[in-house]
């Protein structure tokens, strides 16, 4: 019961098993509800059990109880692999609660493994002589007394709604403090105000003395949400994730390396974190995080617009966000991520102090000539367009997405005074940077496919590099692979637009510009030894 993930939640031990026996397909039959299970024909024909196997759709929940209540035996597929360590699946407190026996395959040393073993609750191997001995047993005790015996009620103790509820509400009143202690160190945060948030200007980088212009990649990889409604903890599908080929064999090649910024609905979901471990092994990209606070745990603000703004919740909060993906992204990839963006942008001074204290060597949150001050957000129209460190060490770099302006008038303080107007909620307001634009007199352009074409590209590009800008960030949100996800792409003929600039875009920096694309780590290699 339950998804199939090939390759990791493999059936061959109990095939093995089965092939092995006496049995016959009148005396044992394995069912498999739920989805990517059509991998298990293949495999089933592979060990000659294909008349053992029934393979079933997808059910609804109730149905799904009712259904592990009738069965016989409740067949638990793990990864049997080191990573599995401390991964529990929800299926087996399930499995537990309806009191059948359990048949586990996977890793033996894994926590289900331990608690199927210690609560007598079934068997969990990978042998499939023990598994085929096992299986002739329950067949055995069937045909004598018609049915085989529910487990005791104690095989759950501990584990239903009511006694966890306790549990976690013990631990939510300790974690209550604002000082927070994680890994054995303790995190000093201080209370939040509302004044409007800032990210502090320290180093300037020595970027003109790059030897050629530099361009880093970064997908804000998340879930796909209706970016009208309201922000809700419970639509975050992932179905874009399929998609990402079509921009990766792009950047493939032009031998360019993308790094996805991964957000909580992303790691949680065992396909997408799959892909993103092909290409990360592949030396085809590199992995960081995105932290949307609406859709990371813990949950324990208000949702709302103003909460949205990571840099709004109470410092202590931010920490348990930050510690929970940090922690999760270590035990899905296997190592630790060092570069982050706040969802939404929303980084100020103390976000960047706590996620520095997480080993994070790169924020990518900062939107230069932009305010969010409107919906309580952070200002960032003062904040200058090119990268910068945050520390003496120039060990912490702030590298903001690339947005400027092209124009007449783009040296002087008309930019800040038009960028208020483009993010102003005032309709009227917003037709004055449309004149400007349409003036050539200033126009605030994105380094982005998402609603700007190849012509502005070439614009922006031209006006940074007339101010000695270098480094540059090409930025865009992973779910505008799938048509209807975001605004920006609305149908396949959007999408074809999409990829095609692109296209342009990089055969344009790298073959007109004569430019490089590289990592965020190597650019901050890069600007640590640029003019040495």
């Amino acid at each position: 019961m339950g998804s199939i993930y090939p390759g990791k939640r493999d059936p061959s031990p109990l095939f093995q098993a089965i092939a092995q026996s006496s049995l016959t397909p009148d005396q044992i039959r394995v069912v498999f509800f739920g989805t990517n299970i059509e991998s298990m024909a293949p495999i089933a024909a592979q060990y000659g059990v294909v008349g053992y196997i029934d393979i079933k759709g997808r059910v609804g929940y109730e149905e799904s109880l009712e259904i592990q209540r009738t069965a016989d035996i409740l067949l638990l597929l793990q990864w049997n692999n080191f990573r599995e360590q401390g991964n529990v699946p929800a299926k087996l407190f399930e499995y537990l609660a309806v009191q059948r026996p359990i048949l586990g395959i996977g890793l033996n040393d894994g926590v289900p493994a331990r608690i199927i073993r210690e609560r007598s609750a079934g068997i969990f191997s990978n042998d499939p002589k023990e598994i085929a001995e096992q299986l002739s047993e329950w067949v055995l005790t069937k045909k004598n007394s018609g049915f085989i015996p529910n487990l005791p009620k104690s095989v759950h103790q501990g584990f239903t709604r009511d006694q966890q509820f306790e549990a976690l509400h013990n631990v939510l009143k300790q974690s209550a403090k604002q000082e927070v202690t994680t890994n054995n160190k303790i995190v000093t945060v201080q209370q939040k105000t509302f004044a409007p948030k800032t990210v502090p200007y320290n180093i300037p980088t020595n970027e003109s003395s790059l030897e050629k212009p530099t361009l880093c990649i970064i997908v804000d990889t998340e879930e796909e949400f209706n970016w009208n409604a309201p922000f809700s903890r419970h639509e975050h599908a992932v179905n874009s994730v399929k998609n990402q080929y079509l921009a990766q064999d792009i950047f493939t090649s032009y031998r360019a390396k993308p790094t996805y910024l991964a957000d909580f609905p992303i790691i949680d979901s065992a396909e997408a974190v799959e892909y993103l471990k092909q290409l990360k092994d592949n030396d085809e990209c590199d992995i960081g995080v995105q932290l949307h606070p609406w859709a990371n745990p813990p949950f324990e603000e208000e949702l709302s617009v103003e909460n949205s703004y990571l840099c709004n919740l109470p410092n202590a909060l931010i920490v348990k966000k930050l510690e929970f993906i940090t922690e999760r992204f270590y035990k899905e990839f296997g190592f630790s991520p060092t570069i982050f963006k706040a969802g939404r942008y929303g980084i100020d001074s103390d976000c960047l102090d706590i996620i520095r204290q997480y080993g994070y060597e790169i924020d990518t949150s900062v939107v230069p000539h932009t305010t969010f001050s409107s919906e309580k957000g952070p200002d960032f129209t003062n904040y200058p367009n090119k990268p910068c460190w945050l520390d003496d060490q120039k060990a912490f770099l702030e590298l903001p997405i690339t947005r400027g302006f092209s124009g007449l008038l783009r040296s002087t303080d008309a930019s800040n005074y038009v960028s208020k107007f483009i993010d102003s909620k005032n309709m009227f307001t917003r037709r004055v940077p449309s004149l400007f634009a349409r003036g050539n007199l200033l126009e605030r352009i994105t380094l982005t496919p998402e609603g700007v074409d190849h012509a502005a590209h070439r614009r922006l590009m031209q006006s940074l590099l007339k101010d000695g800008r270098k480094l540059f960030c090409l930025s865009y949100h992973s779910a505008s692979l799938l048509p209807g996800s975001t605004p920006y792409v609305r149908n396949q003929a959007e999408l074809e637009v999409f990829l095609q600039r692109i296209s342009l875009f990089l055969e344009y920096f790298i073959e007109d510009l004569g430019g490089q694309i590289v990592s965020p780590h190597k650019a901050a290699h890069l600007l640590r030894t640029a003019g040495k």
